[in-house]
């Protein structure tokens, strides 16, 4: 059983969230193209929400089960979003099922094993240690929730010194920028509610840790579907490594780096830059 949410009209894509995530985070993920005329798939991945972990484990597994579920609602091809830790089953979804899948976009993805990174980097995942530590997390996600309409200087901080690999001007920067982006400040008040309640999100947190240390050697030169990587140069969750080795390997791979991004992309000025490159890329390719 894959729990999943489907919403739009048009070309589909299907979306695979980040960890920890689930169909929620993967529809918050995906809001830039909600209304741009594609429908949207998406699922909670193994080990998230409703979706049992037991039997796909790996991404191999994962993409086969994810091909089970388009047969079950009578879906013959789609674009793959996938971020961070989902990057591997999009891999695999598009070498193991290459008739199904259409497109391919990676934004901060992980493509393969790296030892700078793991799931368990950052002051989000450092908090979970510990019999409180999921109590303690939820309740510091919520300070942030509520803390962002009213003191958003200090919620922003918080955020980006977990996601962008510089402080000083430019994280002074970026803050500037999200301020005069109300826009975007909702959507990040939507993917920080998407990340609880934690504990049916863990597994597959847990999960992606295990997978990721376990990668092997990726035929990524098989890659039939083109491929956007999108990347922040500045990202510390995810080494810029994981979107140059796909660009470098696969035939029809196309390579967006931000100089001044970090993992959340789409944050500040770049956003309007990142979302027109990928429906561009979409519309490109997508069935006529």
């Amino acid at each position: 059983m894959v729990e999943c949410a489907r919403v739009g009209a048009g070309p589909t894509l299907l979306a695979l969230h980040a960890s920890p995530g689930g169909w929620d985070r993967g529809l918050a993920s995906a809001q830039d193209f909600l209304g741009e005329g594609f429908t949207v798939i998406s699922p909670s991945r193994p080990g998230a929400l409703r979706t049992p972990l037991d039997g796909a484990e790996r991404p191999e597994d994962a993409a086969d089960q994810l091909v089970a579920l388009l047969d079950a609602l009578g879906v013959e091809r789609v674009a793959v979003l996938a971020w961070q830790h989902a990057g591997p089953t999009a891999i695999q979804l598009a070498l193991r099922h290459p008739t199904r899948v259409w497109a391919v976009v990676l934004e901060s993805a992980v493509t393969g094993a790296s030892p700078a990174l793991g799931v368990g980097a950052g002051p989000l995942s450092r908090g979970l240690q510990g019999g409180l530590g999921v109590w303690r997390t939820e309740t510091r996600l919520h300070v942030l929730v509520r803390a962002l309409p009213v003191a958003p200087r200090w919620a922003l901080r918080w955020v980006l010194g977990a996601t962008l690999a510089a402080q000083g001007p430019r994280e002074d920067e970026l803050i500037d920028e999200l301020l005069e982006a109300p826009g975007q400040l909702k959507r990040l008040t939507g993917l920080l509610r998407c990340l609880g309640p934690l504990a049916p999100r863990l597994p597959g947190w847990d999960n992606d840790r295990r997978q990721q240390a376990a990668l092997h050697h990726t035929a990524l030169e098989a890659i039939r579907a083109p491929v956007l990587l999108v990347h922040g140069v500045l990202d510390p969750i995810v080494p810029l490594e994981h979107a140059t080795r796909v660009a470098h390997r696969a035939p029809r791979a196309e390579l967006m780096l931000l100089d001044r991004a970090g993992h959340l992309v789409w944050l500040g000025r770049a956003g309007t830059e990142v979302r027109a490159k990928e429906l561009d890329f979409l519309w490109r390719h997508a069935p006529k």
